[in-house]
């Protein structure tokens, strides 16, 4: 089963008790559209969920706490991708989400895109265990700090946006490093 919601003016939050009624969801698109709150946890209780694109709401609150503990749950096993775009494994931007950079729930991620939110704070030091992690994305968010070694040490990424966030220190030599 597939719902697509997208691009339109719906507004409000989502409806968690409703939407667990969906047992057979397959694909859920909701991006572009009005949604507030924070995003339910009883959505991730669709054992069958492959896809989910959340992209471009106002969702709120902190991720960390609403879907990082949801990441170990055995209901997301089939949980492919969080976005539309089969490239994507993780796409929640453009929200209103704040805290710290979520990074628990991003295992084995190949592409992490929270840019547009209201993350603030350092970078985390556990970044560098997504080591499958090609593709960050944390532009126009409040990232502060200086910009950590342990970027240069990443093998596997090969796009890294921290534009317009409040960075600050040395361009460190190690950047030069990188292949």
């Amino acid at each position: 089963m597939k719902l697509d919601i997208s691009s339109n003016s719906i507004q409000g939050e989502l409806p968690a008790n409703g939407i667990v009624n969906f047992t057979k969801l397959l694909h859920l698109d909701m991006r572009e559209n009005s949604f507030n709150e924070s995003i339910p946890t009883k959505l991730f209780r669709l054992q069958r969920l492959q896809n989910l694109d959340m992209s471009s709401n106002m969702f709120n609150g902190i991720l960390s706490q609403e879907v990082g503990a949801l990441r170990n749950l055995r209901n997301l096993s089939k949980l492919v991708t969080l976005q539309l775009d089969s490239n994507l494994l993780l796409d929640v931007s453009s929200n209103r989400l704040s805290g710290e950079v979520p990074v628990n729930f991003a295992l084995g991620t190949k592409i992490l895109a929270l840019d547009q939110n209201e993350f603030s704070g350092p970078l985390p030091q556990n970044l560098s265990s997504l080591s499958e992690l090609k593709h960050l994305d944390l532009h126009n968010n409040n990232i502060t700090g200086e910009l950590p070694e342990f970027l240069y040490q990443m093998s596997s990424l090969q796009v890294l946006n921290l534009r317009n966030n409040s960075l600050e220190g040395r361009i460190p030599n190690a950047l030069f490093n990188l292949k």
